[in-house]
């Protein structure tokens, strides 16, 4: 299920976006996102919502002293960090990686390998 990562703007990752065992992203253009059955298929396990969940997320980029975190300044990337907002939310972890030029994300918890978690996120029909 590896994808080879690719850099997206803000305005390619922006909109509804569905996993095949039913996990929804929302992730809106003000850097926040709404969530659905993260805990199932691949993402079980992750400490993840089963129900909704909200937050927000950002591009991973360079600070400039050699560290690589979320910035909300970064209009462009290849990794998204999901921020959850509720306390009880605050134990998930997940990333995604922008895969096939753009057109999936990947779920992971391991920079190294870009779909680590086996849930590719795929444009809402």
């Amino acid at each position: 299920m590896e994808g080879d990562p690719a850099t997206a703007s803000v305005d390619r990752v922006v909109g509804d976006w569905e996993a095949e065992s039913g996990a929804r992203l929302s992730l809106a253009a003000d850097h926040t996102f709404t969530s659905a059955r993260l805990a199932s298929g691949g993402l079980a396990g992750t400490g993840c919502p089963v129900g909704r969940g909200s937050g927000d997320w950002a591009f991973f980029a360079h600070d400039g002293a050699d560290s690589y975190t979320t910035s909300k300044k970064a209009n462009s990337g290849s990794e998204i960090g999901l921020m959850f907002g509720a306390p009880s939310e605050a134990s998930c972890h997940i990333d995604l990686t922008v895969v096939d030029h753009g057109k999936s994300l990947c779920a992971t918890d391991d920079p190294d390998l870009p779909c680590g978690l086996n849930t590719r996120f795929e444009r809402a029909k």
